[in-house]
């Protein structure tokens, strides 16, 4: 079995637009680098032509496919995904080519030169617009609020890992939607540490944001993110 530096989760629901271009990038990136990245994309229950698209590359030597048959919600697929990686380093990030695949370069250096377990490592968008920018500062705001910690840009990508911090804090404990990001966050600070770095965040050409796109549907995701952060926030009380 072919041995990866890094196995990076991206899921793909109704990307079937978009993926073309994000396979040819990663090929591209691939080329021009000697890092032995593994991509798992996971098709996460598409309803449209993701699959004809991922399907040709079943076997191609550094892209593994995973199909869920289901949507079982976002933090599913990437957990799915991870689960099947190969790689004593992990990461997700997203398959709308908002953050680069270049991106992953960076913070796989980063991590090689951390020590410790228990540490992510994860982008921080710049240029972003400022209705975008608010509506980060207030989630931001209230997890600080309730969980006294404080975690910046929740939902950036990507986010970069050890598969012992995987095992041990998230595999079986994380919630399986849209919660995934704050739960990876509060977990290594709790444990460990987060270490940023700036990444550019592009705008998406083709499909449309799963979680947090137009103003009444970023207002579904920050609703259902703040339900999560004060469930955590009972689960946490009630372990001190």
């Amino acid at each position: 079995m072919k041995i990866f530096d890094l196995s990076v989760v991206i899921p793909c629901y109704n990307e079937g637009d978009n993926l073309p271009f994000l396979i040819d990038k990663i090929c591209t990136f691939e080329q021009e680098h000697s890092h032995r990245f593994q991509y798992v994309l996971v098709d996460n229950g598409s309803t449209d032509h993701s699959y004809n698209v991922l399907k040709d590359y079943i076997d191609h030597e550094f892209i593994k496919i995973v199909k869920i048959d289901k949507n079982r919600g976002y933090g599913d697929g990437i957990l799915r995904g991870l689960e099947q990686s190969d790689a004593s380093i992990l990461a997700w990030t997203h398959a709308d080519l908002q953050t680069e695949i270049s991106d992953l370069l960076e913070g796989f250096e980063l991590i090689k030169n951390t020590s410790g377990e228990n540490v992510v490592i994860k982008g921080k968008r710049t240029k972003r617009k400022f209705l975008e920018a608010f509506f980060t500062f207030g989630m931001q705001a209230v997890c600080y609020l309730a969980l006294k910690v404080y975690l910046d840009d929740i939902n950036a990508q990507p986010k970069i890992f050890k598969k012992s911090f995987f095992q041990k804090n998230i595999q079986d404990k994380a919630p399986k939607d849209f919660s995934l990001d704050l739960y990876l966050l509060y977990s290594a600070k709790k444990f460990g540490s987060i270490q940023d770095f700036k990444v550019s965040f592009n705008k998406r050409v083709y499909g449309e944001a799963k979680g947090g796109g137009g103003f009444f549907t970023r207002i579904k995701l920050i609703k259902r993110t703040f339900t999560y952060i004060y469930e955590l926030k009972s689960k946490v009380s009630s372990n001190t």
